[in-house]
């Protein structure tokens, strides 16, 4: 931990800022002059005494004080008191630095510019004169690990800054009295030498925020940490340092009874839900945010106050608790789906398929290959549907719609298309939400010739373990690839297991296997193969699912590349007499 004169050297216009405002900041330069403000500087502490009697007094940290007026946030009097003990520092530490080179004027003039950091003035609002403590006082940034991150800021929290960085939307960093890294349009994260993540600001003024965490991933990618930053998808893990003291103050207020309670209870479930949102126990959290209310609707004697509810959370936590103490393993629930806004981005469609889900529901699925963040995102429109007929009507509405991200065209031309998105929001599990706060322009039609889309395009079957491993593994049970074909050959329909299947074959002669289930959502698809007979696309997306034991590897199709363009195969629309129907139902 730095001394508090080294912290004082950090103390600049920008952390001043962080802790306070403009306004308060302004306002204690003003008065500084006239405050007759002594400070008393030690190791640990300092103090500053104000002629109107007011006092102020820091340990330990700079974040740690105590004034004595009213305010009960950081006033006028704490940047004073901040102001004045680091003039004097740097004026102490200038005169000792002057006094070290008297001996040698030539010497002092020729290595002005070396003067070691500490040395150096503080830098002014315009930035010359910076100086630096050196990478060494911010190592405690490269010590942190994704476990140490998801659970300072929570495992929801750490997923969508992830996410973010990884997009590709740079960071500013700028290393002067502190280490200050601005994110997004809006937001600058300042750290602090010698210091720890708890003691970071930010200019949103949330004591934790999301904007923190993507200043610290930034930082440990410039230094090269990046390579173990990846989403964790582990089980929840128990908070089990943290469950005997939630047991005993549940324990607490079942033996001393509401009204002995002490003041701060509601505050203590906040610190507890926010003890199980990190370990990943959604059921405990909203269990915990729940007595919340409701202990504060007792205090405030608010005829909203439901005992009943409050008997009820206060047991299911303490029996959850004495099971997860016990070793004992159970479904506690899973958050919502959480969302990320994303920068200005531009995706490309790669096409769209309908499906009709075990669940109920039914819907269309289009794809987006989004090159700013190496990844295929999805974009869905579901309802639900019990009856397969009602599923093909649905969905034949689906590929009409024209209200997808704002954009006034078809769900279906969407999908072939590229567009340009502002303000998306998307999930970890690549997802993109139909917030309203989304808009999109059509920019043209997608095109295989897009050099973007490279990275999205097997040419060779042997070849595709490396994309199961290099993205798959971590975002779902299967994958999307556009497919370069060279031929087509056993092609046919099992009346037995009502499959249309085909190899289609690699210039090397190697195989995957094409397999439409029939259905009345996927007949579309399975007419437009059928007619297609030796017409072959020059590329195919399609979905490679991952294939259950004793299985081989098969593939989806979604949409067809020719001559460069794109359409969506199980789109296409067929004359009842190009195709022979009977061929495609069991026989008697």
């Amino acid at each position: 931990m730095a001394s508090i004169s080294q912290q004082l050297k950090s103390c600049d216009e920008s952390y001043l800022l962080s802790i306070s405002n403009k306004g308060i900041l302004n306002r204690a330069r003003r008065e500084l002059s006239e405050s007759g403000i002594s400070v008393e500087i030690a190791e640990e502490r300092f103090s500053a005494v104000f002629s109107d009697g007011t006092t102020v007094l820091f340990s330990g940290k700079l974040s740690q004080y105590d004034c004595s007026c009213p305010s009960r946030s950081v006033c006028k009097h704490v940047v004073m008191a901040l102001i004045k003990a680091s003039e004097e520092v740097w004026t102490s530490e200038n005169a000792a630095a002057s006094g070290d080179v008297k001996a040698s004027e030539d010497k002092k003039a020729s290595e002005d510019n070396k003067a070691p950091a500490d040395k150096r003035p503080i830098q002014d609002a315009s930035g010359e004169g910076a100086w630096s403590f050196g990478k060494e006082a911010y190592g405690y940034i490269l010590k942190e690990t994704p476990e140490k991150l998801q659970k300072a800021f929570g495992k929801k929290t750490y997923s969508d800054a992830l996410s973010i960085v990884q997009s590709g939307d740079p960071a500013v960093f700028e290393e002067g009295a502190n280490l200050r890294i601005r994110v997004g349009e809006a937001f600058t994260a300042t750290f602090l030498p010698y210091s720890d993540i708890k003691d970071s600001l930010c200019t949103c003024k949330a004591k934790t925020c999301r904007h923190r965490l993507e200043a610290i991933l930034h930082y440990l990618s410039r230094e090269g940490s990046w390579a173990s930053l990846t989403p964790l998808e582990k089980e929840p893990e128990a908070p089990l340092d943290e469950i005997p003291g939630i047991m005993s103050f549940v324990e607490e207020i079942f033996m001393a009874g509401l009204m002995h309670l002490p003041s701060g209870f509601a505050d203590a479930c906040e610190s507890y839900a926010s003890v199980f949102h990190g370990a990943g126990f959604a059921d405990l959290e909203r269990l915990f945010q729940s007595s919340r209310k409701e202990l504060m609707h007792f205090e405030q004697k608010s005829a909203m106050f439901d005992k009943g509810m409050l008997l009820s959370n206060l047991t299911r936590i303490y029996v959850s608790c004495n099971a997860l103490l016990r070793g004992k393993t159970g479904n506690y629930g899973k958050f919502k789906r959480q969302y990320s806004e994303l920068p200005k981005l531009e995706a490309f469609g790669l096409g769209a398929y309908p499906w009709h889900a075990k669940s109920g529901f039914a819907g269309v699925t289009a794809l987006f290959a989004i090159p700013q963040m190496k990844r295929i995102f999805t974009l869905s429109h579901s309802l639900p549907a019990s009856e397969e007929q009602e599923a093909s009507t649905m969905i034949a509405g689906f590929w009409r719609d024209a209200s997808a991200l704002g954009v006034l065209s078809s769900f279906e031309s969407l999908s072939t298309s590229r567009v340009e998105i502002k303000s998306a929001k998307a999930s970890i599990d690549g997802r993109l939400s139909k917030s309203r706060a989304t808009s999109a322009s059509i920019i043209s039609q997608s095109s295989i010739d897009s050099e973007e889309l490279k990275p999205w395009i097997l040419d060779n079957f042997t070849s595709l373990t490396k994309f199961f491993s290099a993205e798959q593994a971590d975002y779902g049970e299967s994958l999307h690839l556009i497919i370069r074909i060279k031929g087509f050959v056993e092609i046919g329909f099992n009346k037995i297991t009502q499959i249309y299947s085909a190899k289609i074959l690699d210039d090397d002669g190697s195989s995957l296997n094409l397999m439409i289930p029939y259905s009345k959502i996927n007949e579309n698809a399975i007419m437009y193969f059928e007619k297609l007979k030796d017409e072959i696309p020059e590329y195919m997306t399609a979905r490679v699912d991952i294939p259950k034991e004793g299985r081989e590897l098969s593939i989806f199709p979604i949409a067809a590349w020719t001559g460069g363009n794109i359409e969506n195969v199980s789109k296409q629309q067929f004359s009842p007499h190009s195709v022979d129907y009977s061929k495609f139902f069991m026989p008697n």
